[in-house]
């Protein structure tokens, strides 16, 4: 087995292995692959780092990192060479081999001067479990019921992050908001599960979709995601049926406020 840097040159066939494994997490992967194949190679070796582990040709494992003030993720550390993983994947019937380690290894080598990495966990369920990451050498920073973070050192023992709720801080907030960054298969998928959601309620709000390097410009709390009346949908939230019910309490909870409790306007009525 061998750790290659993903670039230009070899990521049409190596990159996101993990879209095409048989898997209950995504419906139709090389469709979701491909865009995100699309994205990665307009940022590679500029925010977004990777490495792949390929046995003879065979793809085994992969991680993504990217300089903390570019990923995406709802943390601000006072170190800016903090580096943030995206997302590790190790094929499951490889989990004994320590991909995972090697993995880890080639990314901390890359960035010799980098304080760490840091990796925060939504619990979303197709992310890499957070104790996987213990087992890989990596300290816990924070933890909660809505996520964990935790810390693999280079340079630095130790790191300060604040944990911040990502929300959308300009006038004129769309009550739908799609901040769009296609860096991962499974999250292209549920943005495609979210607009068909959103779209159902289409004649009651306005929807906008801003790309994540625009909206980073407008406000330092966003992240790429899903947001209703401003605020980010939960990590949790993965599938039709429960994004309807956020988004129509959402509506009864935001019309309260404008209303009051006693007024029903048509719309809330029509839910």
């Amino acid at each position: 087995m061998t750790i290659d840097r993903l670039t230009q040159q070899n990521i049409g066939d190596l990159a996101f292995p993990c879209a095409l494994r048989k898997s209950r997490w995504i419906r139709h992967p090389q469709l979701y692959r491909d865009k995100a194949l699309a994205y990665l190679q307009t940022v590679l070796d500029r925010h977004i780092f990777g490495y792949i582990a390929v046995d003879g040709t065979n793809p085994v494992g992969q991680i993504l990192v990217s300089p903390i003030r570019r990923a995406g993720v709802p943390v601000q550390s006072v170190r800016i060479n903090v580096l943030a993983v995206l997302c590790t994947w190790i094929d499951h019937k490889r989990s004994r081999q320590k991909i995972g380690c090697a993995l880890i290894d080639a990314a901390a080598d890359g960035f010799p001067d980098a304080a760490g990495l840091l990796v925060v966990d939504t619990h979303a369920p197709e992310s890499l479990p957070v104790d996987v990451y213990h087992k890989l050498g990596f300290q816990p920073v924070s933890e909660n019921v809505d996520r964990s973070i935790v810390y693999f050192p280079i340079t630095e023992s130790s790191v300060d992050v604040d944990f911040y709720t990502p929300k959308l801080e300009w006038d004129h907030v769309k009550p739908f908001t799609f901040i769009r960054r296609d860096v991962c298969p499974f999250m292209i998928q549920l943005s495609d599960t979210q607009r068909r959601v959103a779209g159902m309620f289409h004649d009651l709000l306005p929807t906008e979709e801003i790309p994540y390097e625009d909206a980073r410009i407008r406000s330092d709390t966003v992240i790429p995601g899903f947001y209703v009346y401003g605020k980010r949908v939960p990590a949790d939230i993965t599938t039709a049926r429960p994004l309807k019910r956020y988004i129509r309490q959402a509506i009864r909870d935001e019309s309260r406020k404008m209303f009051g409790t006693a007024a029903r306007p048509h719309f809330e009525q029509n839910l």
